[in-house]
Formats: C-alpha cells, structure tokens, sequence
C-alpha cells in the first residue's frame, strides 16, 4: 500500500452539504486528467460503497431491470446495471453479478489497509476501464467535510434591485434536494410565466428510475416568494426557495417549512444563476 499525501486545502462546506458528506461516509471526486475517481474516508466510511455495490446487485436481482444509483450529494458519479462491467467518467456499471465481485474486492482491500494508505481499483475489475477507482483511508474520526475543496461552496444572495423585464427565463431541469434520495428522488422542470414561477414535478425510485407518479403541476406566484438564494458548486447548482407561507409549497416534494431546495446539473450552473437573477429581479420589483 502506498501512503497519502495530503494536498488539498480543506475547508469545512455549508452545513446542509456538509451533512449529507458526513451521512455518505466518505468523499469523492473524479480527476480527470488521471482519469481516476478519488474516494477519501475511514474503513467504515468507505464500506458505505462496499453496502451500496451489493444493494444495487439485490435490487437488480429482485427486480429483473436495469437501474441507476447516485452516490453523494453531488449526483456525478453513479452505480449503474450494465450487460458489462466498466468504469468511466462517470460511474461504475456492470451486470448484478460483476458488481457484487467489486464489493468483494473492495471488502478484501479494506480489510488489509490501515489509516494513511491508499489502494487503487483497476483492471482487477475488468479491463474494460478508462478510469481507476483510488481510494485514500483515514483514520476513524475522519470528517469527510473537511476535504471538500474551497472553491465547492462560495455563496452568494442575488442582489437586484430593479425589476427588468423577464422574456428570456430559461426552462431547466431540476432535481428535488432530498436526503432521503437513497430510496427515492423527484424531478422536474421549472418556468417563469408573468409574475408565476411553474414547477412540473414526478417521484421515481431512485434505483430503477422507475417512474411512480404522475406528472403533477404547482405554481408557486412570485408574490409569495419571500428570498431567494443561489449556491454554485463544483459540480452542480442550487436555488433555495422560500415562501412566505409553508402553505405555498405544501403539496410540492421535500418542501420544510415553506422552503424548497432545487439542485441543478453542472452544464446548467449558468442557466440556473440567471434564472436565480430572473426571480429575485421580480421580487425586487413588487410592491
């Protein structure tokens, strides 16, 4: 095993990602030019992927279908069902069975590694690859927060003071933030229309994607909005939005008290910035 060099400058993230870290057990982020994903945690912590490989092969086995897991709160890497095992940029996939021999390996590798080693996963897997899986083991009371790089979690409150006209909002995809999306996860699309923000919503299992509702609309007017706030990470984006009224929001997926949380794909960060910019110039304009 060779030792960890520790490079990265740490910071500890916004609560609410910081959270999530810390429930997943470990870190992880992909290195492209390497072409490696690095996942950083305690022994324990980094089991949590050892129990997600064979949960994803249970489920696939009950159920006969192909399915998707997203691990962590960045939603860019993914255990898929594949008819063949692989690695890339972003997941690892293979048959029911393939990824129950990766749980074995990674199990068998974590039992022989102590705290400031790492061991890399390759083609032991398959030769099929164009990324390694590195794995960077810390001591038990590791915090996997404390890891994610600064430049994750600048924040800012959109400032707009005069209302402007809104004839290009864009229409984007989103995804409800949820904590509980191990089991399940909701989807959508939002809009602007006049002084209404539209929010189009569906529920799926988070393994299958299997859909398990049907498409229901919300509108949410402008008028009820009390802030808005935008976040921009690394990976992806997201809106906070909070009502003036928990009733307001009450029938839309994951709302707490009055507030919803969207998160946004990497390739749409800039999009959902200007359509942070769209509401809060509305905001600021009403009476």
């Amino acid at each position: 095993m060779a030792s960890v060099t520790e490079t990265r400058n740490t910071r500890v993230p916004s609560s609410d990602t910081g959270e999530e870290w810390r429930t997943l057990g470990f870190y992880h982020e992909p290195d492209t030019a390497a072409h490696v994903w690095r996942f950083t945690g305690s022994i324990t912590g980094l089991r949590t992927l050892v129990r997600m490989l064979k949960a994803q092969a249970d489920k696939a086995d009950a159920d006969g279908a192909a399915g998707t897991m997203v691990v962590g709160p960045y939603a860019d890497f993914k255990i898929r069902i594949w008819e063949r095992p692989g690695i890339d940029d972003e997941s690892v996939y293979g048959r029911a069975a393939d990824l129950r021999r990766l749980s074995r390996l990674l199990e068998t590798k974590l039992s022989g590694v102590s705290p400031g080693q790492e061991f890399a996963v390759g083609k032991e897997y398959t030769a099929d690859i164009e990324y390694r899986l590195v794995f960077a083991v810390r001591e038990e009371t590791f915090d996997p927060a404390s890891v994610v790089p600064a430049v994750v979690e600048p924040e800012e409150l959109v400032d707009v003071e005069n209302r402007a006209a809104v004839v290009h909002a864009p229409v984007l995809a989103f995804k409800f933030h949820d904590p509980d999306a191990f089991v399940s996860e909701s989807e959508g699309m939002i809009r602007v229309e006049d002084e209404d923000v539209i929010i189009e919503h569906q529920t799926k299992d988070a393994f299958l994607g299997a859909f398990r509702s049907d498409v229901k609309v919300s509108t949410l007017p402008v008028a009820e909005i009390s802030w808005i706030k935008f976040k921009r990470r690394m990976f992806s984006a997201e809106i906070t939005i909070q009502a003036r009224a928990m009733k307001s929001v009450e029938n839309m997926p994951t709302s707490k008290q009055g507030r919803l949380r969207l998160r946004f794909a990497r390739d749409l960060r800039d999009e959902a910035e200007h359509l942070a910019d769209v509401l809060q110039t509305l905001i600021g304009g009403l009476p």
